[in-house]
């Protein structure tokens, strides 16, 4: 075989490849969408059923209207959600302990004005914990390993409004 011919069969395998991972890659992806679609979320007439919380259960509009009354502010469940899912869901589950606590009912568990105390807890808990609080010193005799609840202080008051209604709008 020459150097040319050599060339050729080397350059169409090569594309040969490229065209058998593309496919493959279209297959898997496609795949993926098919499995992880489920009816409930897109009926058989293609329209998509109402946005869920973390909880699974469909939004409840005046269980939101009266967790924005509660918190005294507006909120957007589903961006909750999206703090929850990335801030908080390595530690906690909204309805029964893990590494953290479970944060279903925390406005009524939390020392009062609660909202409050979470804002404090959630963006600077060393402050409680130099004050003294004794909600924040009995959590952090009770937590489940050292250093299990170091919140990272990069939400805001919002991100925290949002991520308790989707929580506690859960049912």
């Amino acid at each position: 075989m020459t150097e040319p011919e050599k060339t050729v069969l080397l350059s169409t395998a090569s594309a040969i490849m490229r065209v058998g991972i593309a496919v493959l890659v279209f297959v898997v992806v496609g795949s993926a969408y098919l499995f992880y679609t489920r009816e409930e979320d897109v009926g058989r007439c293609g329209v998509e059923a109402p946005p869920r919380p973390a909880c699974g259960n469909v939004l409840d509009e005046s269980a939101i209207a009266e967790m924005e009354a509660r918190i005294g502010s507006k909120v957007n469940v589903q961006a909750g959600e999206k703090v929850f899912k990335g801030h908080c869901a390595s530690c906690h589950k909204p309805d029964q302990d893990m590494t953290g606590p479970a944060l279903k009912g925390i406005l009524d568990r939390a020392p009062q004005p609660s909202v409050r105390w979470l804002h404090a807890f959630l963006s600077n808990e060393d402050s409680l914990i130099a004050v003294k609080d004794a909600y924040t010193i009995n959590m952090l005799k009770n937590r489940k390993s050292e250093g299990a609840w170091r919140h990272p202080n990069e939400l805001s008051q919002q991100d925290i409004n949002n991520m308790i209604a989707c929580v506690e709008v859960c049912r």
